[in-house]
């Protein structure tokens, strides 16, 4: 028991010490920053104007308008996002409007309904976008990755480019040094080819709709793509986690009262969790306790949700009167149902709450060493010989 308390104290302390490092701002109001800073720095909130320095930047807001210098990278999704200023490693944005001005030294990473690299922008390394409308006037010294309903091509491209557009569109001093490979609706005239000094591929058929509809039915694959790997992922995670041998010491259910004991004293943290995490953030002094919940919430969510999946498989092979004591078993059947009532949008709401909430039960009765339901209480084993009606 020392041993492990030693271990959460040190942990504890390497995470406040990390924390130190970052300069923190949540706000509802414009700011502006110029401080020369050797720290990161976090913004939350509505508009920055960032006329500074700092290592790396973490924009979470509306409209960033960024005219200092990162010494690493910067991360920022908004609505509207300016960069001037020169960012010394990768770049990672999501806005509905992006103007690049300045110079990235590294990889950009793009998403918006419309970006923008100006004449002055130069980007040293490749480009990946997605948008509705793509707009390359400056300098891209690595490859171009792109999907867009509208790319306009009016800079230097001195990599390769791979492009899937509805429509592209050559400027007079456009030039791509590399190899163009591209999809299309309308194979280019030779006088655009002119301007690609590489050889040209020409693929007809698109992958998805790029045309009014744009991006509807690439969202859609993705997000079917993004579902059944989660579900896989959380089988798959959750059958890992059960062969630890601490999980040997678990009894998870052993009767009916058990199974609706646990629900009831786990909806208590399930509730109370996302709470203490917004009090914690509020309250400058708790500032680290609260970030440190908030980045442990997603694995503690899926931590009870595969052990609540576990008391429903259980649960449900005693009403059906199916006869095993594996937990792998009930890990499996439990998670089919799981998944089965995931796919309902307005159920898989409540199936969360309910098996995470069977889950945090079982957390509870193992971390205080104390039954939920008193032995006296219990009812008798099912009797497996025949089913139940």
């Amino acid at each position: 028991m020392k041993s492990k308390l030693l271990f959460l104290i040190i942990l504890w302390c390497l995470f406040s010490f990390s924390l130190f490092s970052l300069e923190m701002k949540f706000t509802d109001k414009p700011e502006s920053e110029t401080r020369l800073l050797t720290e990161d720095y976090l913004f939350c909130g509505d508009q920055l104007d960032f006329d500074g320095q700092a290592e790396d930047l973490f924009f979470f807001g509306k409209r960033l308008n960024m005219k200092g210098d990162m010494t690493s990278g910067l991360l920022a999704f908004g609505e509207n996002i300016l960069i001037h200023g020169n960012v010394a490693n990768d770049m990672i944005g999501g806005a509905n409007k992006i103007i690049i001005n300045g110079q990235v030294l590294g990889t950009l990473f793009l998403a918006g309904s419309e970006i923008h690299l100006n004449e002055e922008s130069l980007v040293r390394g490749s480009l990946f976008a997605a948008s509705g409308n793509l707009r390359l006037e400056g300098t891209l010294e690595g490859d171009l990755f792109a999907g867009s309903g509208v790319l306009y091509f009016d800079g230097v491209i001195n990599g390769d480019v791979i492009v899937y557009a509805r429509e592209m569109v050559f400027s007079d001093r456009a030039v791509i040094n590399g190899n163009l490979t591209y999809h299309s609706d309308n194979a280019l005239s030779e006088k655009e080819q002119s301007h690609v000094k590489g050889t040209v591929v020409y693929k007809q058929e698109m992958p998805f709709n790029w045309g009014s509809d744009f991006g509807k039915e690439a969202f859609l694959w993705i997000n079917i793509f993004l579902t059944v790997l989660w579900f896989l992922s959380f089988v798959v995670i959750g059958l890992l986690i059960l062969l630890f041998p601490v999980n040997r010491k678990i009894n998870y259910v052993k009767s009916n009262k058990h199974f609706w004991s646990y629900l009831l004293w786990g909806l208590i943290p399930f509730l109370i969790y996302p709470v203490a995490v917004v009090l914690f953030m509020v309250l400058v002094i708790t500032l680290p306790v609260g970030f440190m919940l908030l980045l442990a919430y997603l694995p503690l969510l899926v931590f009870t949700a595969i052990y609540g999946t576990v008391v429903l498989g259980e649960y449900l092979f005693r009403v059906f009167g199916f006869r095993s004591q594996n937990p792998f078993l009930y890990f499996l059947f439990g998670a089919a149902i799981f998944i089965l009532l995931s796919l309902i949008p307005f159920i898989k709401v409540i199936i969360m709450v309910f098996v995470s909430s069977l889950g945090w039960g079982i957390l509870i009765e193992k971390i205080f060493k104390r039954k939920l339901v008193a032995s006296g209480n219990e009812e008798a084993e099912p009797d497996y010989s025949e089913n139940l009606d």
